[in-house]
Order: C-alpha cells, then sequence, then structure tokens
C-alpha cells in the first residue's frame, strides 16, 4: 500500500510541475534519438541560460563591454530581453577584442540543470564579422566553462558551482554529452 501512495505522490508532484510549464528534460543540442525538449526559446532554458551567463560573467568581475551568444535558435527579442538579466556590460554586438562568452550546451533534469560556455577572453580578434575562437592575442586560449543549477523553489533557478575545463575545447564538449553528466550537490 505505501508503495501506491509513493508512486501516487510522485506522479501527482510530476503533473504539478508540468502544469507550470517546466520543461523538466531539455538537451540542447539534441542527441539522437532522444525524447528531451530542444527548444532554446522554453522559459525555463532561457531563464538557465541568463543565470549561468550572469554567474559566470560575476566571477570574472567583467566590468567592460563582453559579447554573448546564446544557444542557436534563440528568438532575437529573447535573446535582448535576456541579456539585460546578465550583465549591463553584456552585447549582442560584435566589439572587437571583447571577451566573448558562448552558451554552446544545455540540458534540464527535473530541478537540476547543467550548461557549458566557452570563453574566449579579451584580445580574440574578429574577422568579417565572424569570432575567431582560439588563441587570443595575450597566448591565452578559449575555455570551457560548466555551470551547475539548482531549482530553488523560491528563488528560481541559482548556480551552485562553476567548473572550468583544463582540455581543448572540442575534448571538453564532447566528453560532457556523456551520460551521467549531472553532479548531485
Amino acid at each position: 500500500m505505501m508503495t501506491f501512495t509513493r508512486i501516487g505522490g510522485a506522479f501527482v508532484f510530476g503533473l504539478g510541475l508540468l502544469s507550470f510549464g517546466c520543461a523538466t528534460y531539455v538537451n540542447i543540442p539534441g542527441q539522437i534519438g532522444d525524447v528531451a525538449s530542444h527548444n532554446p526559446n522554453d522559459r525555463n532554458v532561457l531563464a538557465v541560460e541568463a543565470q549561468a551567463l550572469r554567474a559566470f560573467a560575476e566571477s570574472l568581475q567583467l566590468n567592460q563591454p563582453f559579447m554573448v551568444r546564446t544557444l542557436s535558435d534563440t528568438e532575437s527579442r529573447r535573446h535582448l530581453s535576456m541579456l539585460s538579466h546578465v550583465s549591463e556590460h553584456a552585447s549582442p554586438e560584435v566589439i572587437d577584442r571583447a571577451p566573448l562568452i558562448e552558451v554552446r550546451q544545455l540540458y534540464i533534469r527535473g530541478l537540476r540543470a547543467r550548461v557549458d560556455l566557452v570563453y574566449s577572453p579579451a584580445g580574440t580578434s574578429t574577422e568579417e564579422g565572424a569570432i575567431a575562437v582560439g588563441y587570443a592575442a595575450s597566448g591565452t586560449r578559449s575555455s570551457v566553462v560548466t555551470a551547475y543549477l539548482k531549482l530553488d523553489t523560491f528563488a528560481g533557478w541559482q548556480v551552485t558551482r562553476i567548473k572550468m575545463w583544463r582540455m581543448d575545447v572540442d575534448k571538453a564538449l564532447q566528453s560532457a554529452r556523456h551520460a551521467g553528466f549531472i553532479v548531485v550537490d
């Protein structure tokens, strides 16, 4: 009898989350054969993305204009409205030799989320409107940063941890796509 009560309670809780419009299972980019949402314009996706960008920009203490690229296929009006929640210095425009923070991957699993960002420090040059990601003029290299988030009932999505990877960008992003990536604090 206790088992049916637990199953019923979990079912009601799940329906409650769905009724609030929560994206409880998201993979961006999509993975072969998954049933997850891939919508970068979902309000939970945008909230997770904005909190991750904000926390990382604050950790860097960026007090100069920096470029932000959100997930591909994000509507431009949503991209622009999100930037005000990130930082007063965040810009969608290409700014020569300004730092760039780019959202590459985002995963939501119920009340936990993970966002993989690529950070290119100041000094990265622009060529014909395209960002040259790689080695910056200072000799530093673009790096992958992972933000782990948790949904708080009253405060919304909150970053619990930020991790800077010490490996090549492509390798770090590829290794992050494997199962078991959500860290439970």
